[in-house]
């Protein structure tokens, strides 16, 4: 329970503001630069405009008028310079993470995760022990979890991919067809609520973290107890019905972390690194999955393409069995020249302009897993089923929240011959 010091300390910090504090900031330090009238003197513009799920429509109307610098509330500047990629997000973490809601609050304590640790030294000592599971060397062994789930008709979630690769067993939505324990909906919900508060974080004080009566969104419950379960079973030997120790999942590997830094890693981070592999590591996924598709299939001919060159590769989309290497006779041949041809030319000159992902300290952790099981899926998709837009003439729906949210991608899909 939460001791009354902890929870007047609590109190103070919201309380110490005035009414004033939640709509106005102070006088800005930050140099003039064109804003909204209402963005120069309110947080609550920027909140309003996200909440709508539209804010990427407003800033990049913003941009067109007003240039790549808007400033969008007293203290926040919205740069679309892509020369300062490399100077703000650099190895070295010159320029502070700001500090969010997206913790969980045990007994009255704040527990970060590698995604909301705002401390570059706590975030660099958190991320270092598992940083080598997420490579792209360490992500491969998984690959046979995507594999399984695969074998599913993917739903659009990538909920139980993400929880095979993690504990060797997958949530059951995709058995189920349904969102059976609301994990789903609640994610939905706990995911419209960070970016708003993100805009105003006053505003989690007195919501989510209220000292006296919590007024936040649902917590991650379910599967908080799930990944405590599977922690509790794999520590005590109970695993040995769906985990096969020659298929490490996530859970061995954060284990082995725990063995070799102990110091860092104990049950309760091991828990923080399994939730945040579920909750963040899911739906990331899918938006891209979803996106891929419906873009591919509103312009036909990249569709078309895409049938004809992935279906000759289909016997590469899963990993050969180690055989022993049959060597070749090649005859002497004199080389008269290398060249490239026109079409990957082009596609070199412009190959920067695919920003997967942002680099430096905070670059995605799970950016190559993600990769992995976008790419077997798409491929999966495309060489496996006839796929049509239902309604060709319609747009889909979007609402921009904490992840892009879509609807209205409604297809015809039928198994190939």
């Amino acid at each position: 329970m939460e001791s009354r010091g902890q929870r007047c300390r609590s109190a103070w910090v919201w309380l110490s503001h005035s009414p004033a504090d939640l709509v106005f900031n102070d006088i800005s330090p930050l140099p003039a630069a064109p804003l909204s009238f209402l963005a120069g003197w309110t947080n609550l513009w920027r909140m309003l405009h996200v909440r709508q799920g539209k804010y990427h429509v407003v800033i990049h109307e913003l941009r067109k008028k007003y240039g790549p610098v808007v400033r969008i509330c007293p203290n926040v500047l919205d740069l679309d310079i892509p020369e300062l990629i490399k100077t703000i997000y650099n190895i070295k973490p010159e320029y502070l993470k700001m500090c969010s809601s997206h913790s969980v609050k045990d007994n009255g304590k704040i527990i970060h995760n590698v995604f909301s640790e705002c401390n570059a030294k706590l975030h660099a000592q958190m991320k270092r022990p598992t940083s080598k599971y997420y490579s792209l060397t360490g992500v491969l062994p998984l690959e046979s979890h995507i594999d399984d789930m695969i074998s599913y008709l993917y739903l659009g979630r990538g909920w139980d991919v993400v929880g095979k690769a993690t504990f060797s067993q997958p949530i059951g939505y995709l058995e189920k067809g349904c969102d059976f324990d609301e994990s789903l909906r609640i994610a939905n919900v706990t995911m419209d609520y960070f970016p708003i508060v993100g805009q105003m974080p006053i505003l989690d004080h007195l919501l989510d973290r209220n000292p006296i009566h919590r007024i936040g969104p649902p917590s991650f419950g379910t599967v908080a107890n799930i990944s405590t379960q599977h922690l509790m079973d794999r520590l005590q030997n109970k695993h040995t019905v769906y985990h096969n120790p020659n298929k490490p999942d996530f859970l061995d590997k954060f284990i082995e972390a725990k063995e070799k830094s102990p110091d860092v890693v104990d049950d309760t981070q091991i828990i923080s690194y399994l939730l945040l592999n579920m909750i963040v590591g899911a739906d990331t996924t899918s938006v891209t999955i979803n996106a891929a598709l419906y873009m591919s299939l509103k312009h036909p001919h990249v569709w078309e393409r895409l049938r004809t060159e992935i279906p000759p590769l289909r016997p590469y989309l899963w990993k050969h069995g180690g055989i022993l290497q049959i060597r070749q006779v090649v005859p002497l041949l004199r080389c008269r020249g290398t060249g490239i041809n026109d079409e990957m030319s082009s596609r070199c000159r412009h190959a920067s302009r695919a920003i997967r992902a942002r680099g430096g300290s905070r670059s995605c952790i799970g950016k190559h897993f993600g990769l992995l099981e976008v790419y077997k899926m798409i491929a999966t998709l495309v060489s496996r089923y006839d796929i049509k837009l239902a309604h060709p003439e319609r747009d889909w729906m979007t609402h921009n929240s904490f992840f892009m949210r879509q609807a209205g991608i409604e297809v015809n899909l039928s198994r190939q011959s």
